[in-house]
């Protein structure tokens, strides 16, 4: 039995922050870490003004990731679909 429908709940529901992931793609890369309590959006920002070039690579990593994710979920027959 599907579980979709307007009436019934959602099984997974999650936002992937781009600029996090791609920080931690960068940070695990590089072997760096940002300074402790600094949001990821302005570390990002950081990097990407001194490498900009560099950090596009992180950038399209991200993106694959991500993706990745959305597929690996959506093969495992766990989730009907996600809204």
């Amino acid at each position: 039995m599907q579980n979709t429908g307007p009436n019934m709940p959602k099984l997974f529901e999650a936002e992937i922050d781009s600029a996090e992931l791609t920080l931690r793609i960068a940070e695990a890369c590089l072997g760096m870490k940002r300074p402790p309590g600094m949001a990821a959006k302005e570390a990002l920002a950081q990097l990407r003004a001194a490498e900009p070039d560099h950090i596009a690579g992180f950038d399209r990593a991200a993106l694959r990731a991500a993706e990745y994710l959305v597929e690996c979920i959506n093969k495992s027959g766990h989730f009907a679909e996600m809204n």
